[in-house]
């Protein structure tokens, strides 16, 4: 396979991993809202979706266009999270 095909290629996971990668996370300080939002978000992707696969490019863009839509309001519900 040549460089440009594996470039290319999309970064797509398999929720077990994805889960194994978020579980095996040392984090250095709290989670702020966004980061809850997102986790959120993509919960609903794999319900509405049915899939073991996530394409993590299009999920995080996703998320930051839905959580850009959001009002003050519904952000401090993600900001109080903890």
């Amino acid at each position: 396979m040549s460089s440009r095909s594996k470039s290319k290629k999309k970064s797509i996971l398999e929720d077990d991993k994805i889960d194994e990668i978020l579980e095996n996370i040392t984090l250095k300080k709290p989670r702020n809202g966004y980061i809850h939002f997102c986790i959120e978000e993509v919960e609903k992707l794999k319900k509405k979706n049915k899939s073991t696969k996530i394409e993590l490019k299009k999920s995080s863009s996703e998320c930051a266009k839905k959580w850009k839509d959001l009002n003050d309001k519904e952000r401090k519900k993600y900001d109080e999270y903890f």
